[in-house]
């Protein structure tokens, strides 16, 4: 049995604390950045990447926040509306921030006359890295803690409470971080249909990240909702339908009426 007591302070500047979640975050977005300046497949300017990733840095924090307010705790923000902006509190939502950087592609594409598809299909590359991070960010933390769990290599996160858990911060590192990231770069490689990397991915990390919450301790303020599903695994189960919508429309276009 492991137990988990890791500063989440990575250090101090003065009075500043810098902790490892923040950290998370930075090194995300560089390497974001970073990728899309050496890709061969995006035909973005150098400028275009430098506008774009300002917008997924934001549409990632207000996003963030916002879907966890309205997805895991609307009523305790609906009372306090001066914290719903504060992320240093706590309470990020990958969901929410998800739709954040739909918006920021969205508003980049109409700014520079790029597909909405090509911008997402570039982006996603990068998105798996940042989850990584994340999730071992959330395992220094001690939150989002696992379930109760009675195997050997079952941890006990001290700041929490002294019950061991599943790591289903690992679990999520893994899953929706390498295993995602690897599945992400082959079908890249394999498809050059427009679309078709952005609905695999909407598939493949809805899937994993359903199947990886029976492991994970549900919100306390929720519980379990319908037929004992967690809000992860409804959001999750809405990203699927999405992108086999979006899937079918690249496979099965539509086709304008003769004469348009």
């Amino acid at each position: 049995m492991y137990i988990v007591n890791i500063n989440p302070v990575a250090f101090n500047i003065g009075q500043f604390s810098v902790r490892w979640y923040g950290l998370a975050y930075i090194a995300a977005m560089a390497l974001g950045w970073l990728y899309l300046h050496k890709s061969k497949y995006n035909t973005f300017t150098s400028k275009q990447i430098n506008d774009l990733v300002t917008w997924i840095m934001l549409g990632i924090l207000i996003g963030g926040r916002l879907g966890y307010c309205l997805f895991y705790n609307l009523p305790y923000c609906f009372t306090h509306p001066e914290e719903v902006l504060m992320i240093w509190h706590g309470g990020m939502s990958f969901h929410g921030g998800a739709i954040g950087v739909m918006i920021a592609a969205w508003h980049f594409s109409l700014k520079h006359g790029i597909p909405f598809l090509e911008i997402t299909d570039n982006i996603i590359p990068c998105l798996p890295l940042g989850l990584f991070l994340g999730r071992i960010a959330n395992f220094i933390n001690g939150e989002l803690v696992g379930r109760p769990c009675n195997m050997d290599w079952c941890v006990i996160f001290e700041h929490y409470d002294f019950i061991p858990r599943y790591p289903s911060q690992l679990f999520e590192a893994v899953g929706e971080g390498i295993i995602l990231w690897m599945m992400v770069i082959i079908i890249k490689r394999r498809t050059h249909v427009q679309g078709q990397l952005s609905a695999a991915f909407l598939i493949t990390y809805g899937v994993i990240r359903a199947y990886i919450e029976q492991f994970r301790e549900p919100d306390p303020q929720i519980g379990l909702l319908f037929f004992d599903a967690t809000m992860g695994q409804i959001l999750s189960v809405s990203m699927v339908l999405i992108g086999l919508i979006l899937y079918a429309r690249t496979v099965y276009p539509r086709v304008p009426p003769h004469g348009l």
